[in-house]
């Protein structure tokens, strides 16, 4: 058995959280010990101890005027008591995300025979990426970027060892001194019970009849994209429509009339309600456009369309280009809207949405499960200096 931290800088399920979770919880099921080290609500500021899916969380308080006063990634007093909480002696370390936040309490903490066996997990670019590959004059706003900035840069350098979403940023680590590096992507649950695809459209009031596109997310400027399948081909009379979840009632507002009217918007959804949604649809989107950025992800959507069944439609960008021949139910379009919409337009689509297998014996679980994700984590740890 392996005792393990994992150091977040987050303790709310958006995001990353979900990656990280669902490691813990499959480490967990292989008879390892998991402990999360993150950041949370005030509570008066007290440590909080809590146990989710059986992966114990210390949850560190955020200091309230100094969260306001200072951006939360730099609260110099949060920081402090992360680095005051010492965390048993672990057989591993892992860090996610290159916030000071977690990244400072990790390096705080390592001992000489756990720092042998530091890894940092990148799942996301943030330099030239979610954030200007160079930011303006250090002034106070731009420190929480420049320090991002300067951890994406040195962690790979300082752990050695990292675990990334994608090879695109598994080989950027390598050239920012990564010496080992491993890609492990965002998977999904085989064999969880869910509804017929009747149940499940009856529990968002959508048409049983019709032919469902849908997207869930956040990001305004995938709106475009999601309309073109609206113009999609289909051989059937039903009509086709769109259902979105997670973006805001005044983006569908913004909408021509037309556009509103074969439009399902479902608002916001917990984790639970999202697979569901997947279960609703009968194709779910994944556009994404050709930027540094896109090539450097895995969303977890991609796996909770599939584990719902849906057949998924995605830009031929990063990752997927790797996966879609060994898998079921994807169709990729190319890197251009333009190349999106003709694949759009000229698919038979009730003809290629075939039902395909994702339960815990089919060839998805043992791609994209999180027992098979994990199984493959605690065999790169495995192979990690004891001395």
């Amino acid at each position: 058995m392996l005792k393990i931290s994992f150091f977040t800088a987050a303790s709310h399920a958006q995001g990353t959280y979900f990656r990280w979770h669902n490691l813990a919880i499959g480490l967990q099921q292989l008879g390892h010990r998991v402990t999360v080290h993150a950041i949370g609500p005030s509570h008066g500021g007290r440590t909080q101890f809590e146990t989710r899916d059986g992966v114990r969380y210390v949850i560190v308080p955020l200091t309230p005027f100094f969260h306001r006063l200072w951006n939360p990634w730099l609260d110099p007093v949060t920081l402090i008591r992360t680095l005051r909480h010492l965390p048993e002696s672990p057989d591993i370390v892992h860090v996610f995300q290159p916030f000071p936040h977690s990244c400072l309490p990790a390096l705080f903490h390592c001992t000489d025979r756990s720092r042998l066996r530091l890894i940092f997990d990148w799942d996301d670019l943030w330099a030239g990426g979610l954030f200007p590959a160079r930011s303006e004059l250090p002034w106070p706003a731009t420190w929480p970027t420049k320090a991002v900035h300067w951890l994406e840069k040195s962690m790979p350098k300082w752990a050695g060892c990292v675990t990334s979403c994608s090879q695109f940023l598994a080989r950027q680590a390598r050239l920012n001194g990564a010496i080992n590096t491993e890609v492990i992507h965002n998977g999904y649950w085989p064999d969880r019970l869910l509804p017929s695809k009747s149940e499940a459209r009856a529990a968002f009031n959508l048409s049983p009849d019709a032919f469902y596109f849908g997207f869930m997310g956040r990001t305004v400027g995938e709106i475009e994209w999601c309309l073109d399948a609206l113009a999609a081909r289909h051989t059937n009379k039903t009509p086709i429509r769109l259902a979105l979840c997670g973006m805001s009632e005044t983006v569908i507002r913004s909408l021509s009339p037309s556009a509103q009217a074969s439009i399902d918007h479902l608002g916001q959804l917990t984790p639970e309600q999202t697979r569901v949604f997947a279960r609703a649809i009968d194709v779910g989107l994944l556009p994404l456009e050709d930027i540094p950025f896109n090539q450097s992800r895995f969303p977890i959507k991609f796996a909770e369309y599939l584990a719902g069944g849906a057949h998924v439609v995605a830009s031929s960008i990063g990752e997927f280009a790797h996966l879609a021949e060994k898998l079921p139910g994807v169709t990729l379009c190319g890197t251009t809207r333009d190349s999106w919409q003709q694949v759009l337009k000229s698919t038979h689509w009730d003809e290629r949405c075939a039902p395909f297998a994702t339960d815990s014996d089919s060839v998805l679980a043992k791609t994209l499960g999180w027992p098979a994700l994990a199984k493959q984590l605690e065999n790169f740890y495995q192979t990690l200096p004891t001395s």
